[in-house]
Parts: C-alpha cells; structure tokens; sequence
C-alpha cells in the first residue's frame, strides 16, 4: 500500500499528464482535488472534513504567494466548486456576487490578454494561467511540507492523515486469492 509522499507524488504526476495532454477540465478538477487534500492534511484532528473557509484559508497561506495569481482564494474556491460540481465556471458564490468567476488561459493563450479583453468586457472575472496554477500548487504542496516538519504539532496531524491516504494497493498472488475468497463468501 502507497500512502503519504508516494500519493502526493502521483497526483503531481497525474496532474502533469492531464495537462501535457490539454485535458484542462481534468487538470483543474485534480488541481482542486489536490488542494482539498493538501488542506485535509493540516486539519485538526477534530475535524475530518474540508470546508470553504479551510480551503481559502490554505491557499492564502500556501500558494497565492509569491504565484502571480492575481484572483483571491475565495474566487479559486468558487472556480473548484463550479469546476468539480458541474464542469462549468459558475458557481454559487458567482451567483450572489460573493467571488469572481476564473477564466483559464494555457497554451500560447496568456492569461494577461485575456484578462485585458475581459476587463474592457467589464467583466467580474479573473484570467489565470494554467501553467502557472499547476506551478503554484506544487510549489504549495512543497511549502506546506516544509512546513510540517517545522511544526511538530502540524507534523503529527499530516503524518497521521497520511496514514489514511491510498492511492495503490498491490496484493501478492497469496493475499489477492484471500481476498477474492472473502468477497466470494460475503456475496453467497
């Protein structure tokens, strides 16, 4: 079983190839995914779940710095919600006018012309990079693990996390048919 670093690893990889192939929407959505998961690694250890807040409060903390990012953590949480809920770039926040939307660029597409014609648009909407976004999150998920053998009370909650992370899990011929067989029994 992988867990930890070895999962960490794979949605970089995995992030990577999506985007190498220009599957944006599965690029934003495991981009999402990843800073969901790298904010339920710090959580207390009374709270299982990631909230709106938790989220923003990461981002703040971990990737808008220093990225060139210049949309908040509240507009990237509305993007995730809309990106991971429906595909689409609208969201709840959208709506009630709380965030503005997010408009990717990539390619030879640059998210600062895109941004100029969306402002002479007087559009609410912030254009970002793809590129960048991807490199802002694992210079991120770099941080916050830095930062986590730094602080030993925030070393113990990842470390304790990671235990719960699975991503590949390779039985031995031995173990599979053990299994196979338990399942076969529990389905009779």
């Amino acid at each position: 079983m992988e867990t930890g670093p070895n999962a960490l690893q794979h949605l970089k990889t995995a992030i990577d190839l999506c985007f190498r192939e220009r599957l944006i929407a599965p690029t934003l959505a495991l981009l999402y995914s990843g800073i969901d998961t790298m904010t339920w690694l710090g959580l207390p250890d009374d709270q299982e779940d990631v909230r709106g807040e938790d989220f923003v409060q990461w981002t703040d903390r971990y990737l808008l710095p220093g990225s060139g990012i210049t949309c908040t953590a509240v507009d990237l949480y509305s993007s995730r919600c809309g990106i991971v809920h429906s595909m689409t770039a609208e969201s709840r926040k959208i709506r009630q006018a709380v965030a503005r939307g997010v408009y990717f660029a990539w390619g030879n597409h640059r998210a600062e012309n895109l941004q100029q014609i969306l402002d002479r648009m007087g559009k609410p909407i912030c254009a970002v990079q793809v590129d960048a976004l991807i490199k802002a999150f694992q210079t991120a998920a770099d941080r916050f693990m830095e930062a986590s053998q730094l602080d030993p009370e925030l070393g113990q909650r990842v470390s304790k996390r990671q235990k719960k992370i699975l991503i590949n899990t390779q039985l031995e011929e031995e173990e599979r048919s053990e299994v196979l067989r338990r399942i076969d029994e529990t389905n009779r």
